[in-house]
């Protein structure tokens, strides 16, 4: 019996440590589980901020800036039987967010110009008039939505009334899509000095519009499967002047792209890894991204905007940002 007795002390003493033991296990992964969510929670703070800044009015190809110097778009073409043609959407959503759609009707109007380079003028690039375009004659673009177009040339150097009093609708995902297609005199003569400039400019208050400079390139056949990322962001400024920076992936061919970023420095932002999650295939390891590239889709067209928010950036000068903050690397 006394046998028994211990036997029993001995049973109870086991199960108490192995109660003790399963509740410092159990402690310890709450305690890890907390920081995590924590950790998670204070990133969803981030993400959630962002999302909230971010504009319910966004476009492939034209961007929220102050001036349309800020976004110069090259147009390829590698045949110059071939005008140079790229699609541009206007979407009712931040950027690869369709699931964030504007509760209200988005009205806006469009602009399309001819525009020259000048470097004299604060914007850079200003339109065209009848003289210049005497040394153009039979240069042409059409800008086409659905069934209407414009076509700009020689005769009509500007229009802000075809493409006016546009609608997308309220609380559902809606875009409208604009062809631009340039003649092939853009590519055969190449003349570098003239170029379409784009302005959508919505009617709803607290929304900003939208720009960018379309350039048409001729495309060298040495560089068919060529893509390269760098900061788009003006370089007149120091990268520590801003709290975040535009980074644009472009190139021509197929393949994939991958993009480190120190993490000290800089941080993809949520909306971009989304875009290219949705969009483009993206897998995410940590501070590297890698997504598919083809200069025929037809939701890139051989452009993949990202944004990238500041960190930690203070005496780096842009060569630093391009070859050690960040880096982009193409595989065919």
């Amino acid at each position: 019996m006394a046998k028994t007795g211990n036997k029993r002390k001995n049973s109870v003493l086991t199960l108490t440590l192995i109660a003790i033991l399963c509740f410092v296990a159990l402690a310890a992964t709450a305690i890890a589980g907390f920081a995590a969510y924590t950790n998670s929670r204070n990133a969803q703070r981030t993400i959630a901020a962002y999302d909230a800044d971010a504009e319910r009015f966004s476009s492939t190809g034209l961007k929220n800036v102050e001036m349309s110097k800020e976004n110069v778009v090259s147009v390829f073409t590698s045949d110059v039987s071939i005008g140079p043609s790229r699609v541009i959407t206007v979407c009712n959503y931040p950027n690869g967010m369709r699931n964030k759609p504007n509760e209200q009707a988005v009205i806006y109007d469009v602009l399309v110009r001819l525009v020259k380079y000048d470097e004299s003028a604060p914007e850079r690039y200003v339109p065209v008039n009848a003289a210049f375009m005497e040394d153009y004659d039979g240069y042409s673009v059409t800008v086409r939505r659905e069934e209407t177009s414009v076509n700009l040339s020689s005769i009509n150097l500007s229009d802000n009334s075809t493409f006016s009093n546009k609608s997308l609708t309220a609380g559902v995902a809606n875009s409208d899509k604009f062809v631009m297609t340039f003649s092939t005199d853009f590519v055969e003569n190449r003349p570098n000095a003239l170029f379409v400039e784009m302005v959508v400019t919505p009617r709803n208050e607290g929304l900003h519009a939208l720009r960018g400079i379309f350039k048409p390139e001729l495309q060298a056949q040495g560089a068919v499967n060529a893509w390269e990322g760098y900061f788009s962001d003006d370089k007149n400024n120091a990268p520590s002047a801003y709290d975040g920076y535009n980074y644009c992936v472009t190139g021509v061919g197929e393949g994939s792209v991958t993009i480190t970023w120190d993490s000290a420095k800089v941080a993809l932002s949520y909306q971009s890894r989304s875009l290219l999650i949705n969009n483009a295939a993206a897998v995410v390891n940590g501070n590297e991204i890698t997504f598919a590239v083809d200069s025929d889709d037809e939701y890139f067209k051989g452009r993949y905007d990202l944004i990238f928010h500041r960190v930690n950036i203070t005496t780096e000068s842009w060569s630093d940002m391009e070859s050690d903050v960040v880096e982009c690397e193409f595989v065919e």
